[in-house]
């Protein structure tokens, strides 16, 4: 399996949240032991600020997260989705964001 690791995950790491990182890094951990660790361009670049830039790659391997790009397809899908959210005002739930392919 492989897990997409949101910023907010590794942002209760790296900034040690005292509410939040525990149960954050058992989840990483847990989602570790059942497969690859992913992270795409917007997670990478948001997590950035947070560290030196000589420690990017060492947490990077620390926690075994691999960087990976997103294609125009899926960047354009996201969009779409997005355009969904907002037509709707930004109201969960008064559209299907997902695509339905049934």
């Amino acid at each position: 399996m492989v897990t997409a690791v949101d910023s907010s995950v590794l942002l209760d790491i790296l900034l040690n949240d005292p509410q939040h990182a525990p149960r954050s890094i058992s989840a990483l951990r847990q989602a570790a032991t059942e497969g690859s660790l992913v992270i795409c361009e917007t997670t990478l670049a948001e997590i950035v600020p947070t560290l030196p830039a000589t420690d990017l790659p060492q947490f990077l391997s620390d926690w075994s997260l691999a960087s990976v790009p997103s294609s125009q397809a899926s960047a354009t899908l996201a969009g779409e989705m997005f355009r969904t959210y907002l037509d709707c005002d930004g109201k969960r739930g008064c559209a299907r964001a997902a695509p339905n392919h049934s």
